[in-house]
């Protein structure tokens, strides 16, 4: 065809910068979801990352001979993978609850009371009754 315009002429030749932002709650489960477990699973994703670079570490480092008990073994890939998995849910859950302790809100109130002394001189009658010295709880020598 003489005069047709092949589909890479149209392709500009400088890169279009194109913004992308992913929501995780959309690309997890395809609807919108409430703030808190949008921050829940994004917590959880960032603590896993910190599982796969903490597994990650102890294997490059080969932390008690780590390394060469997982490539010499037959199940040496399910030990990283509990390895992994283990350490995973325990950052995660540590993220989420450093994020929750630190959305604290601003207490306007006065903190303690008012800090004003209390007046403790003022009498006050107060009717007292000596218990009776029967024999049954009459204080008794043990010596």
């Amino acid at each position: 065809m003489i005069g047709a315009v092949s589909p890479c002429d149209r392709v500009p030749l400088s890169p279009i910068p194109i913004r992308v932002r992913i929501r995780i709650g959309t690309l997890i489960l395809g609807a919108k979801m409430p703030k808190l477990v949008h921050l829940y699973i994004k917590q959880v994703l960032l603590g896993f990352g910190l599982s796969a670079l903490f597994v990650g570490g102890l294997l490059y480092t080969n932390v008690g001979n780590l390394w060469h008990l997982v490539t010499s073994s037959d199940i040496g890939m399910i030990a990283v993978i509990m390895l992994f998995v283990a350490n995973g849910i325990i950052f995660a859950g540590v993220q989420f609850a450093i994020v929750i302790m630190r959305m604290g809100h601003a207490d306007d109130t006065p903190k303690g009371g008012k800090r004003q002394p209390i007046a403790t001189d003022i009498p006050v009658r107060v009717e007292a009754a000596a218990p009776s010295q029967t024999p049954q709880n009459a204080p008794q020598n043990r010596f």
